[in-house]
């Protein structure tokens, strides 16, 4: 927290889950706190691991007595008229989001970059919302939209005949990169966030699609790039550049103990592909798929307490 300009609500709902599981009570409580600051209300205490803060009857208390005055502090942190401009944004934009034919893209299009220009004179006057890294609905809503006028630009820039279509020409430039850049480097916006707003509907994504080999000799899951040893260099140092980790031997293990992956069951997959001498491809791939899910289940389910991040494509 010391590291960083702002903090994001999961990683102080992860520190008071770890705070908790350490039975580690003024900082639990401590943590409790700020999280009635980033959004939480009196009603999101009442799923677990929070049992643990509510046994301890007389903090517990104090907790309450406190509650409505932090409640207050959160409250003032929010400018409902600025959040019903980007909400009322968010509608028209979600009412253009599936075209289906080149007629309904066109118009999207078009729709999009309108908005792009109403919600970058809203920055521009406002600034960049700080409730992105709250716990509030509006923003994933942000990230979606922000998304879409990304990729208007991206498929442009990438797309020779719509840069010689009069209809796409005006559309190029329409401040919305400008803005999360600004926004990540303010920390306002996570790596893997930016990432997926930056590049998206980019044919070549600039930080590298992860994919995984599965070393059956090994029982080893290992974390690659498929690209050219050139390339690799390049999107890892990209990655580098924006705080997420590069993709090599060196970094293998820590991707790959932060997921599922870390107990993926070989010997069970091996043993059952062993037992099923005249199974078809599909057959073991099912197999496959189904000890595979019930590893990825089990976890997440262990794991329920925490706000998991994503490993960062």
């Amino acid at each position: 927290f010391k590291n960083y300009p702002h903090s994001f609500y999961k990683d102080v709902h992860n520190a008071c889950v770890c705070a908790i599981k350490l039975n580690r009570q003024k900082e639990a409580f401590e943590f409790a706190r700020m999280l009635v600051l980033y959004g939480y209300e009196l009603t999101d205490f009442d799923k677990e691991p929070f049992e643990y803060l509510k046994s301890k009857e007389k903090l517990w208390e104090k907790f309450v007595s406190e509650y409505l005055n932090l409640r207050k502090k959160y409250l003032q942190t929010i400018d409902e008229e600025q959040r019903k401009c980007y909400h009322n944004i968010f509608v028209v934009d979600q009412s253009v989001a599936h075209p289906k034919t080149d007629k309904e893209y066109r118009q999207s299009d078009s729709v999009f970059y309108d908005l792009s220009i109403k919600l970058s004179e809203l920055v521009k006057n406002n600034g960049f919302p700080n409730w992105i890294i709250n716990k509030d609905t509006m923003s994933i809503k942000l990230v979606v939209m922000l998304s879409h006028y990304c990729g208007l630009e991206n498929r442009i820039k990438e797309d020779p005949n719509l840069q010689n279509d009069c209809l796409y020409v005006s559309m190029l430039d329409n401040r919305i990169h400008a803005i999360v850049d600004h926004a990540f480097n303010a920390g306002l916006m996570l790596p893997d966030t930016y990432v997926g707003v930056s590049t998206y509907l980019m044919n070549k994504n600039l930080y590298g699609k992860i994919s995984f080999q599965f070393d059956w000799d090994k029982e080893k899951v290992i974390p690659v790039l498929n690209l050219t040893p050139e390339e690799v260099i390049q999107v890892n140092n990209n990655r580098k550049s924006i705080g997420l980790p590069p993709i090599n031997s060196d970094t293998e293990s820590m991707i790959i103990n932060t997921t599922w992956f870390k107990r993926f069951p070989f010997k069970k997959i091996k043993k059952a592909m062993a037992e099923c001498k005249n199974c078809t491809s599909d057959e073991i791939r099912k197999i496959t798929m189904e000890f595979a899910f019930e590893v990825k289940e089990k976890y997440q389910k262990e794991n329920s307490h925490f706000i998991l991040h994503t490993i960062g494509e």
